[in-house]
């Protein structure tokens, strides 16, 4: 299996565990080297518009933190009217992944229109979440096309 279908079988994965959709960031640095973004697309517009980004409690606690939490678990810093714009657009509930190695952290939202995550599906999001990070972790220099490939794969996830 190549490296963009090993990723398109998690994003897969995560896709059906998350029924109202994801946007994970792998290989964060000073930015992130990829993004797949399957929310509504007018979600993802109206979060980069409003460059919510940079006041996200599920990206705020993700910078600090490893593992994984639902949202409703996160605590109200004045911010959670994100949350209420999510769920305007199907994103009732969620959990936030965060994993880090080396000097690379990747980030995962996930959504659920009807439930909250249970604690297996939430494991699951989370060794996802970390093989993506593992995945991605290439040398652009090394290997050209496969991150071409990575390129390909991450602008069909942008905000179906």
């Amino acid at each position: 299996m190549s490296r963009k279908q090993a990723i398109n079988s998690r994003l897969q994965r995560a896709a059906a565990v998350a029924n109202a959709g994801f946007s994970v960031g792998t290989q964060i640095t000073l930015s992130t080297a990829y993004l797949f973004v399957s929310y509504p697309k007018a979600w993802a517009d109206k979060y980069n518009t409003d460059n919510y980004v940079m006041r996200d409690p599920t990206v705020i606690w993700s910078f600090t933190n490893e593992g994984t939490l639902r949202w409703s678990e996160i605590p109200d810093d004045g911010n959670h009217a994100i949350f209420e714009g999510a769920a305007s657009h199907g994103l009732k509930y969620g959990c936030v992944c965060s994993v880090a190695n080396g000097r690379a952290r990747s980030i995962g939202g996930y959504a659920r229109s009807d439930r909250e995550f249970t604690e297996s599906e939430m494991a699951e999001l989370l060794e996802i979440t970390q093989d993506l990070h593992d995945l991605t972790s290439v040398d652009p220099k090394a290997h050209p096309a496969e991150v071409a490939e990575i390129k390909q794969l991450m602008a069909e996830y942008q905000g179906r």
